[in-house]
């Protein structure tokens, strides 16, 4: 093929990938610009500004790549592990790198030691904050960017989390069906039935054996697709050499949707020497920016 065929290949393709975006599922500038201009930035890293809030004393890092005009701007929900640092994806990994590149507005809350319960209980040892976790998502979090024009369902909302993170962001998903377009569960656990011998399932909602409904149903992600449906692409990724949580988690989660929501796309991804730690969770970051963008330009609902 000439050089001047493939420019208009590739220009026709760029073309058609254009065409294919629904824009009405894009933010538009005036978004990003409204929140830009009700808060001051911390700090700019490599082109993309960086702002510190403070939402009912909860931290949240918001990460602002410089905009360009011409792109689709997405938000990029981004959930740590048991008691990482929100700031650990973002050093420990290339995600600022992905975010510049394809234009999200990366969203990174403290969660610390919250696993996404919805509610305490008189057994509950484990205390995140005042409310629990998921209420905290909910009530305070998507409410706060809401205000901003962001996080509106339908749109194109992104999930990315690691771990327990992992959990939180299939946990929310089960929880609001409309509001990602597609989601990354990475080394997570999504039914603590498997594993009555969990202990961050037990410091929370007490033992399985006293409480075994309770377990089954609440802040169950499997009981809650199962009752709300779903409605999100999702990329689930493991190590099997995980010895933190067990890759048994990701592969019942992937069956399960596959039996059930075929409309959607669902993949799995089993990476043989993986462990449960940075490396792995950087290595599958283009993979996963690839699953967003390809999923946003065929226009897959």
């Amino acid at each position: 093929m000439n050089i001047i065929k493939r420019h208009i290949l590739l220009f026709l393709l760029f073309s058609f990938s254009l065409k294919a975006i629904d824009w009405n599922k894009c933010y538009s500038i005036k978004n990003i610009e409204f929140f830009i201009k009700n808060h001051q930035y911390v700090s700019i890293i490599n082109s993309i500004s960086l702002y510190t809030l403070d939402i009912d004393k909860v931290k949240v890092d918001v990460y602002i790549p410089e905009l360009n005009k011409q792109s689709c701007y997405k938000t990029l929900l981004v959930l740590p592990g048991w008691k990482f640092s929100r700031k650990k994806w973002f050093k420990e990994t290339r995600l600022l790198k992905f975010i510049k590149k394809y234009q999200y507005i990366a969203i990174a809350p403290e969660m610390n030691i919250s696993i996404y319960e919805s509610q305490y209980f008189k057994e509950t040892k484990l205390k995140w904050h005042k409310k629990p976790g998921m209420q905290f998502i909910e009530e305070d979090l998507l409410p706060y960017f809401k205000t901003y024009g962001l996080f509106n369902n339908n749109y194109y909302n992104m999930g990315l989390g690691l771990s327990t993170g992992a959990r939180g962001i299939v946990l929310i998903a089960s929880r609001n069906p409309d509001l990602f377009y597609a989601i990354a569960a990475l080394a997570g656990d999504y039914d603590q039935t498997l594993n009555p011998k969990d202990n961050l399932i037990r410091l929370t909602y007490g033992e399985y054996h006293l409480f075994k409904n309770r377990w089954e149903t609440i802040d169950n992600p499997i009981y809650n697709i199962q009752k709300n449906g779903w409605n999100t692409h999702i990329y689930i990724g493991h190590g099997l050499k995980d010895t933190i949580v067990s890759y048994k988690y990701s592969k019942h989660l992937y069956q399960f949707l596959k039996s059930n929501f075929n409309n959607k796309i669902i993949v799995l991804h089993l990476c043989n020497d993986c462990k449960h730690d940075f490396s792995y969770w950087d290595s599958e970051l283009e993979a996963v920016f690839n699953f967003y963008e390809n999923n946003i330009k065929t226009n897959l609902k």
